[in-house]
């Protein structure tokens, strides 16, 4: 806490004192070219999220029409025959959507395992926040190191969602066949959440049952970090010339 904390603030004054120099270069608001580019690029970013959102609600009500409730170990989920995978959709009020094909092959244990990792992210608005995360992939996708962070990020969700079932008693042998028994080569409406299969398996054979790092929600951060750097800008312009 402390560590970020002193992050915070190193990286205010930093963003205060280039305000001031390029202010005082520029003879006026340094801001105005940066916040025209930003806000287009946030433009888009919010442009595309919403579609994603949109889809989402009318994939969730055609599924909903194919699909019958189903309630296993106390979690509620709704029930596709003829599906073999397992996902979440909906960005505002997801539900977990189970394969018949895929409830059919698993074990008691297995679909035990399988549930409590949806639930996670039914919880936790996985939906929402990998929409916002695939939204910055056309933006900066171009750059590698923010690829690799988007798909960290990626991973992360799904890690997360994994170690919440551990921590509910659940084996890991159980998770990791029921992983190998989820076929989602038929492009799944949340076919995002297990593209990392095989890492996911990895850790859950390694016996590596420490959750994952919590980083920065990279889904969010370029968003408050640019809000918060113009507001600072801004008071730090108004007070040195006022």
């Amino acid at each position: 806490m402390v560590r970020n904390g002193t992050l915070i603030g190193t990286a205010t004054l930093v963003v205060a004192a280039l305000c001031l120099v390029i202010g005082r270069i520029a003879g006026g608001d340094p801001l105005m070219p940066f916040e025209y580019a930003a806000a287009m690029v946030m433009a888009v970013w919010a442009g595309r999220v919403a579609l994603a959102i949109g889809r989402g609600h009318l994939m969730g009500r055609e599924l909903d029409r194919s699909s019958s409730p189903w309630t296993a170990f106390g979690l509620d989920c709704r029930v596709l025959p003829g599906a073999s995978s397992a996902f979440v959709v909906g960005a505002f009020h997801p539900r977990i959507y189970l394969g018949g094909r895929l409830a059919d092959r698993l074990s008691p244990h297995e679909l035990r395992a399988v549930l409590a990792h949806e639930e996670h992210h039914r919880r936790h608005g996985a939906p929402l926040r990998a929409a916002a995360l695939q939204a910055w992939l056309p933006l900066i996708g171009w750059w590698p190191l923010a690829h690799r962070l988007v798909e960290r990020r990626l991973i992360d969700l799904e890690r997360t969602a994994d170690s919440y079932a551990l921590q509910l008693g659940i084996e890991r042998r159980d998770l990791a066949s029921a992983l190998m028994a989820t076929d989602d080569t038929g492009g799944t409406p949340g076919s995002w959440f297990s593209a990392y299969t095989r890492e996911r398996i990895s850790a859950l054979v390694l016996d590596d049952a420490a959750p994952p790092r919590q980083g920065a929600p990279m889904e969010w951060l370029p968003v408050v970090t640019a809000l918060v750097a113009a507001l600072t800008c801004h008071v730090t312009f108004a007070i040195a010339f006022p």
